[in-house]
């Protein structure tokens, strides 16, 4: 049954518990730029900024540790970062065109390799490549599976061929917390990885803001972009999940400007909520839920001088924002929910 998209208002702070903020070490070197990501493991925060084409780690106390990895267009360095994934010990760099870089968490890299067929965002699923092309590549698929050389499953196939405008979220568009998921960012439909497979697991229903079907029709980009931006339409950017709790993000765009709107589903039902100010700020900070239901987000410290007075009294630890300054680094806000 599809979730129904909800363009209202829910207050956010009525589920909340507590809070918890964590600032991330500042110095003149490691700062984060725009729209940074956050991995947490046991033992550590790890971070990439995809803007400077940097990974950082941190202790569970905000220290910085490391640097994975580096950028240039030596054998051993990424470009560019369009993927990354962490598991067993092994962090994965993607690089388009066809770069795979393998380090340790101390930052050693530990291999290297050239896979073809890359896509725009990549993903490691056991010993294969999880890749999205997007649209308008002129193939007849917009995911894919790859082994150790090539091409070794299509996936998302897309018998149109859409010659469309290959459209680039604000975030990755393969992402992972409980299990691993694609968003195909027009399409309103959350896609789960099983056993070399991707089905779709969340429809949204949309409505007047679903992207239509004429849009698909169009055999040139730029008038295809032109079709969409004098509409209002709406397009997925972000989701994870836990045990019990989901996270959506959607951004609404209406006479040009683009909002977040955020889903949160919670003992059984979807709430959505977009009030403007700091709550805004946080649900475009989200970045994932831990397996026991924290939600954790990466917060601008500019953005900390406005939270609400209804939200204010959950927090456990104020007391450490009071030396941060707006060229401070980002601060991990850890949100405990009812």
């Amino acid at each position: 049954m599809p979730v129904l998209f909800r363009d209202g208002v829910a207050p956010f702070a009525e589920v909340v518990n507590k809070v918890e903020f964590i600032p991330l070490e500042t110095d003149s070197v490691h700062i984060l730029g725009e729209n940074p990501e956050l991995w947490v493991e046991d033992s550590c925060f790890i971070v990439s900024d995809w803007q400077n084409a940097s990974i950082f780690r941190y202790s569970l106390q905000g220290k910085f540790l490391n640097t994975i990895g580096r950028k240039g267009n030596g054998p051993d360095e990424f470009s560019g970062i369009d993927g990354w994934s962490y598991e067993d010990g092994l962090l994965t760099v993607f690089s388009y065109p066809d770069k795979v870089l393998n380090f340790s968490l101390s930052g050693e890299l530990l291999s290297r390799r050239k896979i073809s067929n890359l896509g725009m965002s990549s993903y490691m699923v056991g010993k294969d490549v999880l890749t999205y092309m997007g649209y308008g590549t002129g193939l007849n698929y917009r995911a894919a599976l790859l082994d150790s050389s090539s091409l070794k499953k299509k996936l998302i196939e897309d018998t149109k061929n859409n010659n469309v405008f290959n459209f680039t979220p604000l975030s990755p568009v393969i992402t992972k917390s409980k299990d691993v998921f694609i968003l195909d960012p027009f399409n309103p439909v959350v896609y789960k990885y099983d056993a070399e497979e991707l089905s779709p697991y969340i429809l949204f229903d949309l409505g007047r803001f679903e992207v239509k079907e004429r849009y698909y029709s169009f055999k040139n980009p730029m008038e295809a972009a032109e079709y969409l931006f004098s509409r209002d339409y709406a397009y997925i950017n972000r989701y994870a999940e836990g045990s019990d709790v989901k996270f959506v993000e959607y951004i609404l765009t209406q006479d040009g400007e683009g909002k977040p709107y955020h889903g949160l589903y919670y003992k059984g039902e979807w709430r959505w909520f977009s009030l403007g100010g700091f709550y805004d700020s946080i649900g475009r900070a989200f970045r994932t839920i831990s397996c026991d239901d924290v939600l954790y987000f990466l917060v601008a410290p500019e953005c900390l001088r406005e939270i609400p007075e209804e939200l204010s009294g959950t927090i456990v630890n104020k007391t450490c924002l009071g030396g941060l300054s707006d060229d401070n680094n980002y601060v991990v806000m850890k949100v405990f929910i009812k």
